[in-house]
């Protein structure tokens, strides 16, 4: 009991490190050197992703130029005609050819590299989660290295925030994107001042010729229900119903339209359903808002979870107490 008393009172890992002469500077240097590669990083990615641009037209510059020398040459050689023959096939090739995309390549590179390594550290947090949840003793040995292993989650989505934040990387990895937002420029360009007062004059036009109707089958039934057969009579007022009903659709109708702001809203809304059946359908997912809350909800639930965790390991390294893995 007195060993096992004496090696508990010796210090821990963590303690004899802090103890070291320079170790103190050392961990300021390494974290400097984590931060800096990790700006150095999210700058390149962001340079990868937005400069291509000028690179393409650079390329599509470089092209048009060696498509003019040839066809110089062809002009000094053959003649007109050859020339002519010579551009022909140098826009045939431009357009058989691929376009280059070099900002969308980066994109897609950067998507699978922050997954990859990704699935790693969700990998460590499924691992640590099962030893806590089943207690496991032959979990204690590699506990602490899926700690370690789940803890560079929180690195891994600030490395994904390029994907998230420049619109180019962005509409290439997920196309609904720009498509949303090409048809929802595309509604409100359509749907002007002179549409809105349109469609509030044709609603209005609407309740007017419905109340006619209704008149003249109300004439119509009191013309021919005194004569009438049960059978007729009963045909007539059924008339008069769906008439009375035709007139209340028509002012529910007409009372979405009462102001210029409703109406715009309804056919822009109805443009965007007539131009993308399947993406109006799935707006309530499949929408630029809550594709940033399910972002912002997986990082925060995730990396919260492997904080709690590597606390309680902490001080249960700290403390020597049973209590935190009881905690998990």
């Amino acid at each position: 009991m007195s060993a096992l008393k004496s090696a508990h009172d010796l210090p821990k890992g963590g303690q004899m490190l802090a103890s070291l002469p320079g170790s103190a500077a050392l961990g300021r240097a390494k974290m400097i050197l984590f931060v800096v590669g990790v700006a150095c990083t999210l700058l390149f990615a962001v340079l990868a992703m937005v400069l291509p641009g000028a690179t393409d037209a650079a390329t599509d510059h470089g092209h048009a130029e060696d498509h003019a020398s040839a066809a110089a040459i062809a002009a000094e050689t053959g003649g007109a005609e050859q020339a002519d023959h010579a551009a022909q096939d140098d826009h045939a090739e431009d357009k058989d050819s691929p376009p280059t995309n070099w900002s969308g390549a980066m994109a897609y590179s950067w998507l699978f590299a922050v997954v990859f390594f990704l699935t790693l550290c969700v990998g460590g947090l499924f691992w640590t989660l099962l030893h806590n949840a089943s207690n496991s003793g032959w979990g204690v040995l590699v506990r602490r290295l899926m700690e370690n292993l789940a803890s560079v989650m929180p690195l891994m989505f600030v490395l994904a925030l390029p994907l998230i934040v420049l619109p180019g990387a962005r509409d290439a990895l997920w196309e609904w994107l720009p498509l949303q937002a090409g048809i929802e420029e595309h509604a409100k360009a359509a749907v002007t001042d002179d549409v809105v007062k349109e469609a509030m004059a044709e609603s209005a036009q609407s309740v007017e010729a419905a109340k006619t109707d209704l008149a003249k089958v109300e004439k119509e039934v009191e013309s021919k229900l005194p004569e009438a057969s049960p059978n007729l009579a009963y045909y007539l007022e059924q008339k008069v119903e769906v008439a009375r009903e035709l007139v209340a659709e028509a002012e529910q109708d007409a009372k979405k339209f009462s102001s210029e702001s409703a109406v715009r809203d309804q056919l822009v809304d109805d443009h965007k359903k007539h131009a993308d059946v399947l993406l109006y359908g799935k707006k309530g997912f499949l929408n630029y808002g809550f594709w940033l809350f399910r972002f912002v909800f997986y990082a925060v639930a995730l990396c919260g979870i492997v904080r709690l965790l590597r606390n309680w390991s902490i001080q249960q390294d700290l403390t020597g107490e049973a209590k935190y893995t009881l905690l998990a």
